[in-house]
């Protein structure tokens, strides 16, 4: 007999099973005892269970069978002894059980890691990565078979790691015949779909409810399905297969009936027929083969089949009510908006969550929760290089730090104090600089200021009695005496003694003539302030050029939110990054600046960034001088780079740029104003200028007074001021302000991304209630003549044989 030990990171030991059908349920997500002896998992597996909406302090795991309930808070040290072997069931086989589940189930289709974090947040039991959406973010195309294979299994991927709920992939006509369907469905399973939608157009295939759909014969469509059942039983999978019809609009409701028995007959798990009429026809298509779920799609907007609700839906006989264009339509419509607001000189506040939520939205609470278990020493490397080591000569709580030698500012104290608050059972850091702040807050602990003392105790009326420290670390810059921590069990805090320490202180016809960079310079030389709104992905940057902006620029917190639904902290890497720059840049006409974080390495890797940024035709580049991994501007954790190692950066930019014969602007960020002094951000900015930057950057600036100071320095290279929506520490001025003090680009980094999130946030809620938010979204027709439909059929048309029609 071996225990089930449930630790904060949510790992379970597996190990033996002697009952029957055992049952670990997770957030809906289920694993059960395995069929068969030979697929057991040994005692020594885990099983990491992966929910984006989890709250790890009071969520619960159940363990179950028939006779036995039981319960398990998911709390450290928690165990449950018992003879139990798990697997983690596929997410088809959850999705099997929502099937087989009572009432109708909505299904909101999203498009991207965010909108499907957002399904899943919202409490929906499964999403679908529809083809027009994909279509429209990630392309900025039409849904007309434009969009690769490939493409759709890599952003499927994305989704389906972001998210733990069960996710329908589209895949249009299996991208071929019987033998590429066969192939399809094996890499949709590899992707972690539950499920794949199969359609029986001819290929290039059309949008469901738009003109221009022919359908194969009848016996190749069924035939695609059959090679689905196949490939299914030979992967050993259960995935769910969708067989869905278009005959309805290119033939007659007889076909499309004749094809929903034949499909189920086949094997298809539900029925899916398109652009239905009137509700008479829904009513038939439900009578057609009663033991096989039937999918209706609610086309929002203006699309051809009626919509009803769920309740109606489900008394003519659906099981699946799916939402295709919702969260598009109600981004794009929000994204318009924003834009307007933006033009008008007004950040879009009202309209988007506050920072601090959309941190919370991407997941940086729990990843700076988990990062601190492999921290090793959090102490600003710039400041302090050398790591504080444990000094056996002393009593076992007596550390001491070295020497780290004369630094630009050698007045400035770093301390960072672990300890474990005994009462609450949590990590709790605390850190204390020296300055204008003299108490510190974080969690419970606090760090008092006594004469020449730091005292690390419990917070005013927190009710603590004890700290433990666990390992205190003190980094002092160029101060080299021996630093005593010793814990006081009389006063319950740590004394921190450091003698002698003195704690009181567009127009498209020019960029078809040029390349996007020299486009870019001409707007930095020409008069005024420049708006510069950020994109994330190829309709955000569609939506921005349609709107008349100059330039935009692709920012990383909104690509690593967008892309992967992860927060901006290093995690997105060089080749993700440049792949969806090359995407967007694609997409439009107007200059795009690509930010490249910290060029990915060393002043090599920076030199092999610019050059691939050329490639992908970006228009400029940002590099910053944080060490790596990186954080984001506006939160905490970031540390900076020696002057020396982040003037090299932009000196190798500029090399490269010569190197490439190109002109691309280099944008010159710094993020010291935070990490080590104002003053040393302003060197940093002066240096930079030197070095070649055509564009200067100070993130964080905390006052007008420091933004006009900046805007003094180096007066000939323009300066870029971050407008952080949503609660960031620089000031919002309007574009005249900030004109006035000396700015000329203006970035609006998240409003985009911000109004996209409350907008599909307030949609789900919506359908949730069963409505369908219409009034907070373009119509159909706009939203294709957005994605440039009309201007796709005039130019197939060119092309177009008599053989075609």
């Amino acid at each position: 007999m071996r225990s089930v030990q449930l630790h904060t990171q949510m790992q379970v030991l597996a190990i033996t099973s002697k009952i029957q059908n055992p049952c670990v349920c997770f957030h809906g997500n289920h694993f059960r005892k395995p069929t068969s002896p030979a697929s057991n998992i040994s005692s020594t597996s885990n099983l990491t269970f992966r929910s984006s909406t989890l709250d790890k302090s009071t969520t619960s795991i159940s363990y179950s069978n028939s006779d036995h309930p039981l319960i398990v808070p998911a709390a450290a040290n928690s165990s449950v002894t018992g003879d139990y072997n798990y697997v983690a069931e596929s997410p088809a086989k959850e999705l099997r059980r929502i099937l087989n589940s009572p009432g109708i189930h909505s299904i909101p289709a999203c498009f991207d890691a965010i909108s499907a974090i957002l399904v899943e947040r919202a409490g929906f039991r499964c999403t679908f990565a529809g083809g027009f959406a994909i279509s429209a973010a990630r392309l900025g195309l039409p849904d007309a078979g434009l969009i690769s294979y490939g493409e759709m299994v890599e952003q499927g991927r994305q989704i389906t790691q972001a998210v733990s709920i069960p996710v329908f992939g589209d895949a249009d006509t299996g991208y071929g015949n019987s033998m590429n369907v066969k192939r399809t469905v094996r890499e949709y399973i590899r992707a972690g779909f539950a499920a794949i939608s199969l359609e029986d157009q001819v290929s290039p295939k059309a949008c469901g409810h738009t003109q221009g759909r022919k359908v194969v014969s009848r016996e190749e469509a069924v035939m695609r399905i059959k090679a689905a059942v196949d490939a299914r039983k030979e992967s050993g999978s259960d995935i769910v297969i969708v067989a869905r019809s278009d005959s309805r609009q290119a033939d007659s409701m007889q076909e499309s009936l004749w094809r929903a028995k034949a499909f189920a007959d086949a094997g298809a798990d539900i029925i899916f027929l398109t652009a239905l009429t009137s509700k008479q026809e829904m009513i038939d298509l439900c009578k057609v083969a009663p033991h096989v779920p039937k999918l209706a799609s609610m086309l929002e907007g203006g699309g051809k089949t009626p919509i009803l609700s769920p309740t109606e839906l489900e008394s003519i006989g659906y099981k699946l009510v799916l939402y295709p264009l919702s969260l598009l339509g109600v981004s794009i419509r929000a994204m318009q908006n924003a834009l307007i607001s933006i033009q008008n000189g007004h950040v879009p506040h009202e309209s988007m969550p506050t920072f601090e939520e959309l941190k919370e939205t991407v997941g940086f609470n729990n990843y700076g929760l988990e990062e601190k278990r492999y921290m090793l020493h959090p102490c600003n490397k710039y400041l302090c290089p050398d790591f504080l080591s444990y000094n056996s000569n002393h009593p076992k709580d007596q550390f001491w730090a070295p020497s780290v030698g004369k630094l630009s500012i050698p007045e400035l104290f770093c301390g960072t104090l672990f300890g474990l608050a005994e009462d609450v059972g949590r990590y709790i850091e605390t850190i204390y600089r020296l300055g204008p702040v003299h108490l510190v807050t974080r969690q419970d602990l606090v760090v008092y200021r006594v004469a020449n003392s730091l005292i690390l105790g419990p917070g005013i009326g927190r009710g603590l009695t004890s700290v433990r420290p666990s390992f205190p670390n003190v980094c002092l810059a160029g101060i080299p005496n021996l630093l005593d921590i010793r814990h006081d069990p009389s006063k319950g805090c740590c004394n921190l003694n450091s003698p002698g320490i003195n704690i009181g202180m567009k127009c498209p016809h020019s960029a078809q003539l040029m390349s996007s960079a020299t486009l870019l310079r001409r707007i930095l030389d020409s008069p005024g302030i420049h708006q510069c709104p950020a994109c994330f992905d190829a309709l955000s940057a569609k939506l921005i050029d349609r709107a008349g902006f100059q330039c935009s620029l692709s920012g990383g917190f909104s690509i690593s939110a967008a892309r992967l639904g992860m927060p901006d902290a290093g995690l997105i890497s060089y080749g993700e990054m440049l792949e969806q720059g090359r995407l967007i840049t694609q997409a439009v006409s107007i200059p795009v600046i690509g930010d490249a974080d910290t060029g990915y390495g060393n002043a090599m890797n920076v030199k092999r960034t610019v050059k691939e940024y050329i490639r992908a035709g970006f228009a400029g580049i940002m590099l910053e001088d944080q060490v790596s991994p990186k954080a984001c501007g506006h939160t905490q954790g970031r540390r900076v780079v020696s002057r020396e190692e982040a003037v090299m950066r932009i000196k190798a930019a500029v090399d490269a740029r010569k190197e490439s014969d190109s002109d691309i602007v280099i944008v010159a960020r710094t993020d010291s104003r935070q990490a080590v002094s104002f003053e040393e951000a302003i060197w940093r900015t002066k240096a930079f200028a030197d070095a070649g930057a055509d564009l200067l950057l100070i993130t964080a600036l905390t006052s007008k007074e420091e933004m006009k100071s900046f805007c003094e320095t180096s007066p000939s290279v323009p300066k870029l001021a971050n407008m952080l929506e949503g609660g960031g520490k620089t000031p919002i001025l309007s574009p005249s302000e900030l004109e006035e003090i000396g700015y000329k680009v203006v970035l609006y980094p998240l409003s985009l991304l911000g109004v996209s999130i409350r907008a599909m946030q307030d949609a789900l809620t919506s359908i949730k209630s069963g409505h369908i938010p219409q009034e907070s979204m373009p119509s159909f027709e706009e939203m294709k003549e957005i994605l440039g439909f009309n201007e796709y059929y005039e130019e197939d048309n060119r092309y177009s044989t008599s053989t075609s029609h």
